[in-house]
Parts: C-alpha cells; structure tokens; sequence
C-alpha cells in the first residue's frame, strides 16, 4: 500500500559555508523578484547547475517540485518511491529528482530531493515549498511583489527591518511539514494554513458550524458567485471517493486577528465538505491517494482557515523558522532594506 500526502517528503540540505547569522543583524541570502504566471501564481527564478528556471511559490506545499521536463534536460538521478508518494496540485506523484547545484545567492544546496510531475501549467518549471524555504529565513512581500531569503536568525523580531513594531505568532509545524498560523476569528481561536492560490480565503462548513453554529441554512449566510478560482477547487475536491457536489456561501465575519495585527471584514468563502467518518471530530485529513480505496488515510493537525493570494497581499511577513515565528505588518511599511549579503 502506497501513503499519499498532499505535502511530505523532508529535505536534507548542506550548506556550503555560513549556516546562519552570527549576530542579530541581518545576512541576505538572495531577492527574489515575484511574477505572476497567465493563472495568476506568484512565481520566482531559481537557480540550478547555473541555469534559472521558473517556480511557482507555494506556501500551501511542504515538499517542491519540478517538471521531468526539467529532470530531462539536467540528466537529474530519478526513483521511484515504494511508499511515499505526493499530490502536486492535481497530479499524485510518487517520482523522485536528486537535484544537485541548487543555488540561492552565494549559498549552494548541494543535495536536495524534489518530487516530479509530467507538467506545469504557463511553462513553470517547478514549485518551491516549505521543504526549501524552512532552510533559511524567509521574507514574503506580495503586495510588492519581492521575496527574500536569510541566514537564520536567533533574535526575536530582527528580521523586520520595515516597521519599528510587528505582530509577533507562534508558528505550529505539522508532522507533515506545513505549518499553522494561531489566529482569532471573531473571538474564536483557530489554526490557519497559508496558501498562494487565488481566490477569496476558504472554511469549510463543519468547522463554522462547530466553532460558531453557522452552515448553510443559517441567517446571514448567502450563496457566493461562481468564479474560476472556486471552480477549479471544486474540482480538485471532487477527486475524493463519494465526494458530493461542492457549494459555496458566504457569511460577514467582523474580524480575523493575531498579535495585535487585525483584519476588518475578511474575504472568507465557506464550502460544504463532509470529511471522511476517520477523522470526524477530529482535524480534516490528509490528501490520501483518492484513486485508490485501500489507500491509508491518516488525519492530522489540518488548517481550519486558508488565507490566499488576495489577503496575502495585504500583508508583509517574516517567517523565522527555526524561531517557529511569524513576524507580520500590513503591507505598507516601508523602511529601507538592509544590504548585508551572506558570503
């Protein structure tokens, strides 16, 4: 029997050179330009064996990707995994590339494991996931389309050159490699994932019905007009065996808050969803192989809220990984950038 996840596979990395910031000042590792593919994804250049090569930027994904395209043309080492296996986007994969040469700035990661898929949409090369970006610290600006990557630092809040205060959460790290964001919706705590779809941030009905009593025949609650972004998620959902048709609502929430940093109105889209009788009561499963009903399907710690590409914008964070911090402003704070570089 094979395990799919929707997102595993840990990554052994060795740096060449400094591992992390010898101080509390801050050592760059590399900008990373953001560009939108035709679907709207936030992308960024990577570097492998000294060629640059599009990747989608996904935060809602603890393992990368590339396309055996790109497998092929740098005669990367595959296998094939007898029990681990990966859903990338639509697509289970149990393909394994040694990517050698994978470089960001003057650090090199000699050896790290991407899975492949056959394709990515708009000509993407790959997907870099939390696997990669855990490795250093990492700032995340989207409504100014800049990423960038750190040493490691140790200190708190140091990583925020761009405002003089921030608000400071705890990061939850899952078994499976994602992480969780502690929040308070409307006076109830909640763990938020973080993803860089499109579309409106997404809840599914049981949990507002378990958190505030609300699904949807209660007042207040309207249907939410169709759009691209719902639609492919509807059919991605609709891969699961005896999955119902997917419906959407939506329901004025005051307040989505964390750290003193708060969110008035938030765009959130409910969705029906019946998880499988395993994991009633407990958080929503795992991405197990759907195809295959003698599939393991494990449940863990899941997101109860999804924050997307549209409220990600609007905001301006530090993740301090090996902290478990997330440092966040709104996203216009401004102040200069620091200009030391990691040697």
């Amino acid at each position: 029997m094979k395990f799919f996840v929707s997102a595993l596979f840990s990554l052994v990395v060795f740096f060449a050179g400094q591992a992390h910031a010898d101080d509390c000042s801050l050592q760059r590792v590399v900008d990373m330009p953001i560009t939108y593919d035709d679907h709207g994804a936030p992308t960024v250049m990577v570097t492998i064996a000294g060629t640059q090569h599009r990747f989608i930027l996904e935060l809602g994904f603890s393992i990368s990707a590339l396309t055996a395209a790109l497998a092929d043309s740098l005669n990367m080492h595959r296998t094939t995994s007898a029990n681990v296996g990966a859903w990338v986007f639509e697509m289970p994969t149990d393909k394994i590339a040694s990517v050698s040469g994978l470089q960001f700035g003057n650090v090199v990661i000699k050896t790290a494991h991407f899975f492949e898929v056959p394709k990515l949409p708009d000509g993407d090369e790959g997907v870099l996931g939390l696997d990669v970006l855990e490795t250093f610290d990492f700032e995340l600006d989207l409504g100014h389309n800049r990423a960038a990557l750190y040493l490691p630092n140790s200190c708190p809040g140091a990583g925020v050159y761009w405002a003089n205060s921030s608000a400071a959460i705890p990061i939850k790290m899952q078994k499976l490699g994602n992480i969780l964001i502690p929040m308070m919706l409307d006076g109830k705590a909640i763990d938020v994932g973080l993803s860089s779809e499109g579309g409106p941030d997404l809840m599914p009905t049981p949990v507002t019905k378990a958190l505030f009593g609300i699904d949807e025949s209660s007042p207040d609650i309207k249907p939410a007009e169709e759009n691209n972004d719902l639609n492919k998620f509807a059919s991605l959902m609709a891969l699961r065996p005896g999955a119902e048709k997917m419906r959407f609502f939506r329901y004025p929430f005051k307040m989505l808050s964390a750290g003193g940093l708060a969110i008035e109105n938030p765009n959130i889209v409910l969705f029906t969803d019946k998880p499988p009788s395993q994991c009633i009561d407990k958080a929503r499963p795992n991405r197990s192989d759907w195809d295959d009903p003698g599939a393991t399907i494990t449940c863990y710690g899941g997101a109860l809220l999804r924050l997307q590409l549209q409220q990600l914008k609007q905001l301006r964070m530090y993740f301090a990984f090996r902290q478990k911090m997330l440092y966040l402003t709104g996203a216009s704070a401004t102040l200069p950038a620091p200009t030391a570089i990691a040697k």
